[in-house]
């Protein structure tokens, strides 16, 4: 049933429209940013994508700093939002705009489409104007995106505006709302990640078969002419297209990665006992976050008000109508699929592409937009029977009292504010993430003092309700509770942000300017040795890690050493967590949850392995270490336990041979007076790991198009593994960003010279020499070469994926008029759900 009674809302919208404003004007005034965990690396992302469209013109299809190089697609579909993808298309003309403006603005952009949304799907079932207020006050002042911006916000950002679509769609039958709701979908995958795809699918059909079993709905007759049936052709055909676009960066991903992600399998599913605990499962008692007010995860927060819990059981309570009760169901259902038990087992089984998707504890999240909106129908049916029965509201004076009682019960705790932070961590599973200052009493006393007096004086604001028989003063009291819910809320969140990110220092600021990508000529073998980024923005990691004393800093070798634990080749990387130095090791860059490689971009630094946990990487670069590491093609599996026992980073060999051709004992630019073809890998593999190899001779694999191959030698053994074909050729880089390299060498009269770049190979790499194309050979297993002319060379390494090139520009395009439709959406005075 649609109604709109609500006719007044426009000041209530403004006023909401205005409170999200201002919260990120006061970030920006003084600047913050994510303090760590997933946070900082959708920051560390959005940064290099657009440092990188402002200085070199152009998105990155590259990143060069993800193990010796990997391709930029998957970070780009999730860290990319809609007003960053306008962004990196109008690059060059952003230089002058902050780019924290820039970040902070698209997460305002995104938390206006939940609040469209909200209001949108809201006015369907929510006749007051304090009932909307309140539900999109609590969607949006529930958004504490700081740690965690993919399950805490972009899981459920789209949501609401989606499920109205489809209800205009199934009112009208118009195909256009189908088509908005499918491409929308499609779209949100942008900034999100793909495995949120059958989690949100399940969502959406849970909703819509439970809003059918209470209310009555007929398909609409939408093909029973002509032109209808052409529509819904077109219609189809937009979706198809809107869909092809993330799959394009999918499958771009698909052929180009090796994962070595705990709990995925090679082919990135996941098998039943992961998906049920992985990252820990949701106890019951995680759920009195809702009505404490303490929110200690690092992943995800349930608060959506103090109120919100309470005036939605109140609705449910006073007038149980069959028209919102799927609300209610779908907030049931998905607490328990959080649990990891029969329901999330099931779903598994049944649902398509479920196998994908792990972290079913954090499904709880998606259960806050219907919870805000259950109590928006709360508040809104409370004024109506207050307004029915002036001063005889049994149930509400019982629901007052309640709300007093467990106000004084908060109120009570503070005075035992430690003991009640141990039990309540202890309520918790261990392997839920905690925030570093979860545990404080302080903390805990200090909202749980909050908590109660709101929970107090909304109880007393109720009582007075039910007696007062004026209708003014009934309405003042109603929009009092809606402001305190508001007030409530919004100071959470304020608080929760300031509690999540952390500010910066002017010389750290300057940090953020839009700046060239320096090319540095060699990796570093350590991350914490020359990196004047990440000293300059996190100078307390540097003073402890990697050190005995304080005055004697040790390399990660030399730390291994130290205590014994640097084994025969090929496992010099084994560590154990009993170790009293293990601590050194697992701490994490910004002190503050987990660091993941996809950090690396933001630092500009060029390291031999990753200092964090890595999940993928290339599979020439594969080859390469499985060569040094000793292990063949056949033994997948073999690197699973090592990573495990590593927990942290990639702690690459120190394999003489495998520095130099890694670029970190030598230039990653170096030249070869010859060079020698291969019949396979595994041939490669036992000439690079022979006792006899010094690493100064080429072996090169032929790429499809590779012109003459005969003036390539096949290798015979024609020379001794231990000699050399280097020669010294000064040179000197021209440009260097993401996507290009271009250098300058003059070989002499000498004619058979080869390049040889230390950027791990893709078939989307060109070359050209003096302006001719030259083929890209696969050298040494992973790398690059290109055969130069006699004399000067301009070489011009340049990558090209001319369909995900076209995909970006196509999602700027799709950004764009997703915002105006979103926009024309909202006819604040027209009829509900137009």
């Amino acid at each position: 049933m649609t109604v709109d009674r609500a006719k007044n809302y426009l000041p209530a919208l403004l006023a909401l429209l205005a409170a999200e404003c201002l919260f990120y004007a006061l970030f920006l005034s003084s600047p913050r940013i994510p303090r760590g965990s997933d946070g900082f690396q959708y920051f560390a992302l959005q940064y290099f994508f657009l440092n990188h469209a402002v200085t070199a013109g152009e998105t990155p299809l590259w990143i060069p700093f993800l193990t010796h190089g990997n391709l930029a697609a998957v970070p780009y579909l999730s860290s990319s939002g809609a007003l960053q993808q306008i962004a990196l298309s109008a690059g060059p003309l952003l230089g002058s705009a902050p780019f924290l403006s820039i970040f902070y603005s698209g997460f305002l952009v995104e938390e206006l489409i939940l609040v469209a949304g909200t209001w949108l799907l809201g006015r369907r079932f929510i006749r007051s104007t304090p009932g909307l207020l309140v539900a999109c006050a609590s969607a949006a002042g529930s958004c504490v995106w700081a740690d965690s911006p993919w399950f805490n916000f972009h899981l459920f950002y789209a949501l609401p505006l989606l499920l109205h679509w489809l209800h205009r769609f199934l009112e009208t039958g118009r195909w256009r709302y189908l088509t908005a709701a499918g491409c929308f979908f499609a779209y949100q995958c942008f900034g999100s990640l793909a495995y949120f795809v059958p989690l949100l699918s399940l969502t959406v059909f849970l909703y819509f078969l439970f809003f059918a079993l209470f209310n009555r709905t007929q398909w609409p007759d939408c093909l029973s002419t002509t032109p209808q049936r052409l529509a819904g052709l077109g219609a189809g055909l937009l979706i198809v297209i809107a869909w092809a676009v993330p799959l394009l960066f999918l499958l771009a991903e698909a052929s180009w990665v090796v994962r070595y992600n705990p709990g995925r399998n090679p082919d990135a599913s996941v098998t039943l006992s992961q998906f049920l605990s992985y990252g820990g499962n949701l106890s019951p008692w995680n759920w009195l976050e809702l009505a404490t007010g303490i929110s200690p995860h690092l992943e995800f927060t349930l608060y959506a008000g103090l109120l919100t819990p309470f005036l939605a059981l109140l609705g449910l309570i006073l007038e149980p109508r069959k028209n919102f009760l799927h609300f209610y169901l779908m907030v049931a259902v998905l607490f328990f699929f959080s649990q990891g038990g029969k329901i999330a087992s099931f779903f598994y089984t049944v649902w398509p592409f479920m196998y994908l998707y792990r972290h079913v504890g954090l499904t709880a999240v998606l259960a806050k937009p219907f919870l805000c909106l259950a109590a928006g129908i709360g508040l809104d049916i409370l004024g109506r029977e207050m307004a029915a029965r002036p001063g005889r509201q049994f149930r509400t004076g019982i629901a007052a009292l309640a709300a007093v009682l467990w106000g004084a019960v908060l109120l009570g705790l503070c005075r035992h504010a430690d003991g009640f932070s141990l039990w309540f961590k202890t309520r918790f599973p261990a392997n839920v993430s905690w925030m570093p200052e979860a545990a404080a009493s302080g903390f805990f006393g200090d909202t749980l003092f909050k908590s109660g007096l709101l929970a107090a004086g909304a109880g007393v604001l109720l009582f007075l309700g039910c007696r007062v028989r004026q209708n003014r003063l009934r309405s003042c009291i109603l929009v009092l509770i809606a402001l305190a819910g508001c007030l409530d809320v919004f100071s959470y969140k304020y608080q929760e942000a300031l509690r999540r990110t952390r500010g910066l220092a002017p010389r750290q600021d300057q940090i953020l300017a839009y700046q060239q990508i320096p090319y540095e000529s060699r990796r570093d073998p350590d991350f914490w040795k020359n990196n004047p980024r990440a000293r300059t923005l996190f100078p307390d990691r540097f003073k402890v890690t990697y050190q005995i004393a304080p005055s004697k800093p040790l390399s990660i070798r030399d730390y291994l050493l130290k205590t014994d634990l640097v084994l025969a080749q090929p496992w010099p990387l084994f560590y154990l967590r009993d170790q009293p130095w293990y601590h050194l090791f697992a701490r994490s860059l910004t002190g503050y949850g987990a660091d993941l490689w996809l950090l690396l971009p933001f630092f500009f630094h060029d390291t031999l392995g990753s200092p964090f946990r890595v999940d993928s990487w290339s599979p020439p670069f594969d080859r390469v270490i499985r060569a040094f590491w000793g292990k063949g093609a056949r033994e997948w599996n073999d690197i699973i336990p090592l990573l495990d026992r590593l927990s942290r980073g990639l702690i690459l060999t120190r394999h003489p041979v495998f520095l130099k051709i890694a670029g970190a004992s030598e230039d990653k630019i170096q030249f070869f007076s010859g060079a020698f073809r291969t019949r396979d890998d595994e041939e490669t593999a036992k000439l690079l790991t022979d006792k006899d190899y010094a690493g100064d001779l080429l072996f090169l694999t032929p790429p499809k198009s590779h012109g003459p191959a005969e003036r390539v030698p096949v290798w015979q053994g024609q020379r001794p593994l231990a000699s050399s074909s280097r020669v010294s050729i000064s040179y000197k880089v021209e440009r260097y960003n993401a996507n290009h390299l271009v250098v300058r060498a003059d070989t002499g009269p000498r004619k058979s010279i080869w390049i040889y770049y230390s950027d791990i190979w893709h078939p989307g790499w060109r070359a050209s020499v003096n302006g001719r194309p030259a083929p890209v050979w696969r050298a040494n297993l992973g790398y690059k070469a290109v055969r130069l002319e006699p004399g000067a060379n301009e070489i011009h390494f340049y990558f090209s994926q001319p369909g995900i090139a076209l995909a970006q520009t196509g999602c700027a395009l799709l950004a764009g008029f997703w915002i105006v439709v979103i926009l024309k959406s909202i006819k604040p005075f027209g009829p509900a759900g137009v």
